[in-house]
């Protein structure tokens, strides 16, 4: 059962400034971190450049289409604030205090509430992409007061993580077009090695997934590309959206089935489709599979070809005639027909 209504839990939360202590900015400054910030984030790093310098403003754009996509008015959140870590060398974060010793083990990136922490990586796309993965925990937590059951709440992360940021703007829930647009981030390769490994899962292997499956890379492979599916699908992204309503309850995924109890057969076959084809820029909206049952067959035979033959013209009538060509030279008698 639900502990709160979702966006009352959300406006109950104590604000950033009260329920974390203050940073101690002299201290970050002398352990060679600086302070980023926007109206939605404060950043700290050891990180310098102009695609850091751009991330608040990135994640402001985010906070936007966050509220959008969640139902959420963005006038209700007016100090709702978060405070992040970009960290190349953890030393100097602990040695500031901005590392506490209780967090647990993290290979990328941790959130709770309203901090989380990164680390650097390698290319300018996919330290955006783990911002906003994180910050979409931060949102759906603070937010939403929940996040659903594991494939859920990884998956919308990775789903709304995945992104175009071109001119300084930004659009969430984007399927990259190609490796070069998303450096760094391999969630398509990923899915494509291991289908050709015969390793792709089950609709029902992704739903399955336990708390502690995220430790390793895989399952967020799988994880966005079943948001991808619900959230892009024409038939299927209205009911999808209607999960965020079961983020705090316990039965989260028996709920999100009987959303989908009438098609479920439907949905797993296009899983499997999608996963199957899966590439850049893929398209889930034409690949939708149209079930509708097909009628019986018009009554008598086929029309016949004027020699009495069975017509290979199709529904269209005869291909039309080309140009006639010039004649070749005749061969020899008894070749052919």
């Amino acid at each position: 059962m639900p502990r709160l209504p979702v966006i009352i839990a959300a406006l109950l939360l104590p604000s950033l400034a009260a329920a974390s202590e203050a940073v101690d900015e002299a201290r970050a400054s002398a352990a060679g971190i600086h302070r980023i910030s926007g109206k939605r984030l404060t950043l700290y790093s050891d990180v310098s450049g102009p695609e850091v310098d751009q991330l608040p403003e990135a994640f402001d754009q985010a906070f936007s289409q966050w509220c959008r996509y969640f139902s959420v008015k963005e006038t209700k959140l007016p100090d709702w604030h978060a405070i992040g870590c970009l960290m190349k060398d953890r030393t100097r974060f602990a040695a500031a205090g901005l590392l506490p010793d209780d967090l647990p083990p993290f290979r990328h990136g941790y959130t709770s509430n309203y901090r989380f922490w990164l680390e650097e990586q390698p290319t300018d796309y996919y330290r955006r992409e783990l911002l906003l993965h994180e910050g979409t925990h931060a949102f759906m937590f603070t937010v939403l007061g929940g996040a659903g059951d594991p494939w859920y709440k990884e998956g919308m992360a990775e789903y709304l993580g995945t992104h175009r940021w071109r001119n300084g703007r930004l659009t969430l829930g984007y399927t990259p077009r190609s490796r070069e647009e998303s450096l760094g981030w391999g969630r398509i390769p990923a899915i494509q090695a291991m289908v050709a490994q015969h390793r792709g899962l089950r609709w029902n292997q992704v739903m399955e997934f336990s708390d502690t499956a995220h430790r390793e890379t895989e399952p967020y492979d799988w994880c966005w590309a079943a948001c991808t599916l619900l959230d892009q699908h024409p038939r299927y992204q209205k009911r999808f959206r209607q999960a965020m309503r079961f983020v705090q309850r316990d039965d989260f995924n028996e709920c999100f089935h009987r959303l989908f109890q009438k098609d479920w057969p439907n949905l797993c076959e296009e899983w499997q489709v999608m996963i199957a084809g899966m590439e850049y820029g893929y398209d889930v909206a034409r690949a939708a599979i149209d079930f509708t049952p097909g009628g019986p067959l018009p009554a008598g035979p086929p029309p016949a070809a004027s020699d009495g033959g069975p017509s290979d013209e199709g529904p269209y009538g005869p291909p039309p005639k080309g140009p006639k060509g010039p004649k070749g030279p005749k061969g020899p008698k008894g070749y052919g027909p």
